[in-house]
C-alpha cells in the first residue's frame, strides 16, 4: 500500500519578506503622490479635497504636510493649522500660526490671528483656568480681534470677527467690525442691520440715525419701520430737520398704500 500521507506534497505558502513598510518608504510614497497631485489637480482643488477628507485624518494630514513642503503655500498652512486645532493639537497649530504671522498676504495673517484667538478661547473656558489667567486671556483675545479687524477687508473674515466679538460681549469691537463691513459694501442688508443694532448698543446715535435712513432705502419692504426709527433717533438727538424729513417721507409712503 502506498502511504498517501507521505506522497502528498505540502501546499506552497508565500514567504513574507517584510510585514510592515518603514516610515521612510511611506514618506517616499506620499511624496510621489503629492507631486503627481500638484501636476493633475488645479490650484485650490487639492485643499478642498483634503478638507473634506475625514476617513483617515492622520494620513491626510501627512499628505498636507508634505504638500506644504513642496509648494510653500500659506493657504495650505492655514488649512493645516485649522485641522490641528480641530484635532486638539494645540502646539502644532501654534507653530504654524507663528509662521503665518509673517505671511505677505494680509488676509491670511488676519485669518491666522482668528485661529490663534480660538486657541485662547478654549483655554479661557477651560475649568482649570484661574480667574487671573482669564483676565490675561481676555486682553489677548481683544487685541487679536482688533489687530485682525485692522488688517482685513475680507467680509467672511469680518463676519468671523463680528461673531466672536458678540460671543465674548466685546460690543465695541462688534460695532467697529459692522461699520467697517458697511463701508466696504454699503448696500448689504445683513451688515446694515448689524451695524444699526451695534450703533444703538454702543450709543453711537448719529451713526444709527444714518444707518436707519439708509435701511429705509435698501429694505424696501420695511421702509416705514426704518423711517420711524430714523424719526425717533432724530428727535432723541434734537435733529428736528431730519425728524421733519422722516415724517414727510412716511406720509408719502402711507398715501401710496
Amino acid at each position: 500500500n502506498i502511504d498517501l500521507q507521505k506522497k502528498k506534497k505540502p501546499m506552497w505558502k508565500p514567504t513574507a519578506t517584510k510585514e510592515i513598510f518603514s516610515y521612510k518608504e511611506i514618506f517616499g510614497f506620499i511624496l510621489i503622490v503629492v507631486v503627481l497631485s500638484i501636476a493633475i489637480f488645479p490650484k485650490g482643488k487639492i485643499e478642498k479635497l483634503i478638507f473634506q477628507e475625514d476617513t483617515n485624518i492622520d494620513l491626510s494630514n501627512i499628505y498636507l504636510e508634505n504638500l506644504i513642503r513642496i509648494t510653500d503655500d500659506d493657504n495650505l498652512r492655514l488649512l493645516l493649522a485649522e485641522r490641528y486645532i480641530n484635532l486638539g493639537y494645540k502646539e502644532k497649530a501654534l507653530t504654524i500660526l507663528k509662521i503665518l504671522e509673517w505671511s505677505n498676504n494680509t488676509d491670511i495673517r488676519s485669518k491666522a490671528k482668528i485661529l490663534s484667538y480660538r486657541i485662547l478661547k478654549v483655554e479661557y473656558f477651560s475649568k482649570n483656568t484661574s480667574n487671573e489667567r482669564q483676565q490675561e486671556l481676555i486682553k489677548q483675545m481683544r487685541k487679536i480681534l482688533l489687530d485682525s479687524l485692522n488688517s482685513t477687508t475680507n467680509l467672511n473674515t469680518l463676519k468671523d470677527i463680528y461673531n466672536e466679538s458678540l460671543s465674548m460681549a466685546f460690543v465695541d469691537i462688534a460695532y467697529k467690525t459692522a461699520m467697517k463691513a458697511v463701508s466696504i459694501k454699503n448696500d448689504d442688508l445683513f451688515w446694515l442691520k448689524q451695524a444699526y443694532a451695534q450703533a444703538l448698543a454702543t450709543q453711537h446715535y448719529q451713526d444709527a440715525q444714518k444707518l436707519s435712513y439708509r435701511l429705509s432705502k435698501i429694505d424696501k419692504n420695511n421702509s416705514l419701520k426704518w423711517l420711524n426709527e430714523y424719526y425717533n433717533i432724530s428727535v432723541a438727538i434734537k435733529d428736528y430737520t431730519s425728524a421733519s424729513k422722516a415724517l414727510k417721507e412716511m406720509a408719502i409712503i402711507d398715501s401710496q398704500h
